[in-house]
């Protein structure tokens, strides 16, 4: 490579790539923030802008189609952008940066556009991502201000003119990210934790599945799946306590925007705010009093003058908790239900929401008020709409409350009761690569329904092959049972109604939304419709194209009317039309009046009552005529299934209780085969004592084999706990042969499932570029074994000989022996067969740049300069007239 005028262009052109860029600019004088008072500007006709300082107890706030500077002192607004950003309802989040910028991030759309304090008026271009809708936020850090794109996976500084820098790729499926200090960190749903300063990735940190970040006492804080809280930026993660809190959707931690010295979360499931202190290990747990029958939609609290603030966008309201004592208020939002711009900013909480004219302001000392936006484009004034009318209360939700002229009760819906002679068939596992047409038409061909689902993406597969089904492959389901296929491509909406409301949840969190139940407040009378979606809200026609982690409402009834009468049934009849209702039947023996007991396990009573209104998982209590029973041998000869075997117990008048035991894997007996009964075979029960069967289950537990040897042991320990083995074969930084993948994760999955294991296929070199002399005073090469010279890293790729990688880009060194372009002995690397005048030789063997996975884009560049053709390898173009993408490698 040939010399570079200047003793330092190449040193320059090199550590500065890999080494990163120096920091740029952090802060922004803001214009005028220095005069007393107010000065109010004229920027054309019928626009004012008031110019104040912003650390004066204000905020920036969503108001309708616009973003609004509130004064926390005046509760007025005194500067406004004086341009839509938004349409319809569409949502605003407002971020102050501390480069002197407002990023105002249109989550609807993905348009992210930087406003100029000083003026309000739009800095720069605007940033428009249609495919990061809701994906993507601005953060501020101490210096720096991040602009982070969970879809792209990537994470920008953006300057005080604000542009957007180079991308910084994090490695992986980005989940979530918080500022914490000068760096943002961030977890992917690889299991990994990873810090970016600037435009340089700093660390990553394998923490295991499930994660979930929040910052609490200066410290980027990670809670995993069992609900251990981690500090994760010493030298090693630090347990700083256990939250409680459950793995997923049913926990939310504490905002960025409010985070003070605890961990903080809301248990969604348990309608719970926990307060973790990281100091000393110490939690605590205060419940919040919601009304029964309401289902609050709970956001990301915020933490301030000792209490915690929890947004409930489902009335909307805001939670004021005091964890000192224990206790919670509720404070009104103003506004329609819908999300709560929730911060801490001026030293004040702010709950907005943004189409009303009035924001929520607490103070330190958790006194409220009201704050006052103004009028404007789609802002509405809640506090001025009339009362509404009382409506009369919907029936109490109490099993003892007994309605008039209750109807005869409908036939239970049979086709809710296990049918032991129902033919069954496995669901095939799909190799990776399977389009979703092709599944669809096996599962047809096999008597099962298919109904085909748009996720969106999956790492390594193309648009249209299957991610996963559900039930999963391997599984024994009754002919023309449902079958959901996600494959690769938009999210879409799906059409829920008609199906119970746990398929319909199933069907729209496997598209990445998020499913709100809502119980219809008025009860059936039709035990069919029970747990059945009546209503979607948005519905497929609506929703299509919808923005990962939107909500979708599925209404369905819960509570059943005219309860029929049991009495004269059998126990088991009686259990039957019971469970039918989505009841729990209680048995118990009793002594009835005189000529109510015609025989053993007759029924004579019932709590509730037949004509009650009675909710769904309630317990009906029936009394039984009280008998003994010798039970005979229900589970041999071996095998018989389980169903087989409940319905023979269900014949003798008993209840039967199906019990999961161990795996059949290994075992020589089908899945699902009944091995034992509880109480045995010729001992005397009671009439109402259920009988236990215990069968074989049809799952078995699956290891985590990442990170082990690959070798043939491995599928051979699948196969002997009945699982079928798919290696791969791919392209990894890691040391040849370790399992990178593995595909279902650990956990426990269906006998017959395949599991599809990803190795590193190819031992991987780490490449450097080092000066080897030469007549021209410097010759750079790019090698896998330097010497002791002066070098920098390039990053990780494969050898030469590695050409049978998929799609892998073979790299050859061009050499001039002579004088070529006006340099000695001048070198090049290029995907190029030939040149004229240079030698060419294999050298490496670099990737496509297609995958998210940590890959870093390799250049060959190059320029003319004072007669001479100077090459360089960068991984970028700025600087250089000239470049060929030689493809891409890992950052070493």
């Amino acid at each position: 490579m040939g010399v570079l005028s200047g003793r330092n262009r190449i040193r320059r052109g090199i550590s500065a790539l890999w080494r990163g860029p120096r920091s740029r600019a952090a802060s922004l004088a803001l214009v005028g923030c220095l005069l007393a008072g107010v000065l109010a500007v004229t920027l054309g006709a019928g626009y004012s802008v008031s110019r104040t300082v912003l650390s004066d107890g204000s905020a920036y706030l969503g108001k309708g189609h616009t973003v609004a500077h509130v004064n926390g002192e005046s509760n007025l607004t005194d500067a406004e952008v004086a341009r839509s950003l938004a349409t319809g309802t569409q949502r605003l989040e407002s971020v102050a940066l501390p480069n002197g910028l407002v990023a105002v991030v249109n989550n609807d759309t993905g348009d992210v556009t930087f406003i100029d304090p000083a003026t309000m008026a739009p800095a720069g271009t605007p940033v428009n991502r249609p495919d990061s809708a809701g994906l993507i936020t601005a953060l501020p850090a101490a210096e720096h201000s991040y602009l982070v794109d969970l879809q792209r996976g990537t994470v920008e500084v953006v300057d005080k003119q604000a542009n957007p820098g180079t991308p910084v790729q994090v490695p992986g499926r980005v989940l979530d990210a918080v500022p914490v200090g000068d760096s943002v960190w961030a977890v992917t749903g690889e299991g990994k934790v990873v810090q970016i300063t600037g435009e340089r990735l700093v660390r990553t940190t394998s923490l295991g599945s499930g994660l979930r970040i929040t910052s609490a006492d200066g410290h980027p804080v990670v809670v995993t799946a069992d609900g251990t809280a981690y500090a994760v930026d010493g030298d090693q993660p630090r347990s700083v306590g256990t939250t409680g809190l459950p793995a997923g959707d049913g926990a939310v931690l504490g905002s960025w925007q409010g985070a003070e010295r605890h961990v903080i979360g809301v248990d969604r499931t348990r309608n719970q705010v926990v307060v973790l202190d990281p100091r000393t290990g110490t939690r605590v747990t205060i419940g919040l009093d919601v009304p029964s029958g309401s289902t609050p939609q709970w956001g990301a609290p915020v933490e301030f003058g000792n209490r915690v603030y929890v947004p409930d966008a489902a009335e909307p309201a805001l939670w004021k908790v005091d964890p000192a004592s224990g206790t919670a208020e509720k404070l009104t939002v103003p506004g329609k239900p819908g999300k709560i711009e929730l911060k801490v900013s001026g030293g004040k909480v702010w709950a907005n929401s943004q189409y009303d004219q009035r924001v929520l302001v607490v103070d330190d000392h958790g006194a409220s008020t009201l704050a006052d936006k103004g009028t404007g484009e789609a802002v509405t004034d809640s506090q001025q709409e009339p009362t509404t009318t009382p409506q009369p209360e919907s029936p109490a939700q109490s099993t003892t409350q007994e309605t008039p002229a209750a109807p005869p009760p409908p036939a239970p819906p049979t086709s809710r009761q296990p049918d032991p002679t129902t033919e069954t068939v496995t669901v095939p596992s799909f190799t990776r690569g399977t389009g979703h047409e092709a599944a669809c038409a096996e599962l047809e061909r096999l008597g099962l329904r298919c109904e085909a689902l748009s996720a969106g993406d999956a790492s390594g597969l193309a648009t249209g092959e299957v991610i996963d089904t559900n039930p999963g492959g391997g599984r024994q389901v009754p002919v023309g049972s449902r079958v959901v296929v996600r494959y690769v491509g938009p999210v879409e909406v799906p059409d829920v109604v008609g199906l119970d409301v746990e398929a319909a949840c199933a069907a729209i969190t496997a598209v990445q939304l998020e499913c709100a139940q809502v119980p219809d407040p008025t009860p059936t009378s039709r035990p069919e419709e029970l747990l059945v979606v009546s209503r979607q809200d948005p519905t497929p026609a609506v929703g299509g194209g919808a923005a990962k982690g939107s909500r979708v409402s599925v209404h369905f009834p819960n509570r059943i009317s005219g309860f029929p009468p049991l009495a004269g049934k059998t126990q088991v009849e009686a259990c039957q039309l019971v469970e039918s209702y989505h009841l729990t039947c209680a048995p118990k023996s009793g002594s009835p009046p005189a000529g109510q007991c015609p025989s053993a396990g007759a029924v004579f009573d019932q709590k509730p009552v037949a004509g009650t209104v009675v909710e769904v998982g309630s317990e009906v209590e029936i009394s039984v005529c009280g008998g003994r029973v010798v039970l005979p041998d229900f589970v041999n000869p071996l095998p018989r299934n389980k169903d087989a075997v409940c319905a023979d117990v269900r014949s003798k008048g008993l209840q039967c209780n199906p019990v999961e035991g161990v795996t059949a894997a290994g075992t020589g007996h089908p899945p699902l085969t009944a091995y034992s009964q509880t109480p045995a075979a010729g001992q005397q029960a009671e009439i109402t004592q259920p009988v236990t069967i215990t069968y074989y289950s049809d799952q078995v537990d699956l290891s985590d084999h990442v990170g082990q040897q690959y070798g043939g042991n491995v599928c051979a320990g699948l196969a002997a706990k009945g699982l079928q083995c798919t290696a791969n074969r791919v392209a990894s930084p890691v040391a040849m042969n370790t399992i990178v993948g593995q595909n279902p994760p650990a956990g426990r999955v269906a006998i017959g499932s395949t599991v599809t294991v990803d190795y590193s296929g190819w031992q991987s070199v780490h490449y450097w570029i080092e000066n080897v002399g030469g007549s021209g005073g410097k010759v750079w090469q790019l090698t896998g074994s330097p010497g002791g010279g002066e070098r920098f890293s390039v990053g990780r790729a494969f050898g030469s000989s590695s050409d049978t990688i998929p799609n892998g880009q073979l790299v050859r060194e061009f050499r001039c022996s002579a004088t070529c372009g006006g340099v000695p002995q001048n070198r090049f690397y290029s995907r190029l067969e030939s040149w004229p005048g240079y030698g060419a030789s294999p050298v490496a063997v670099f990737l496509p740049c297609d995958t998210n996975d940590g890959r870093v884009p390799i250049y060959r560049v190059w320029k003319d300069e004072n007669g001479k053709r100077l090459y360089g390898i960068s991984d970028t173009t700025g600087g250089w007239e000239g470049n060929e993408l030689l493809g891409c490698a890992w950052r070493a």
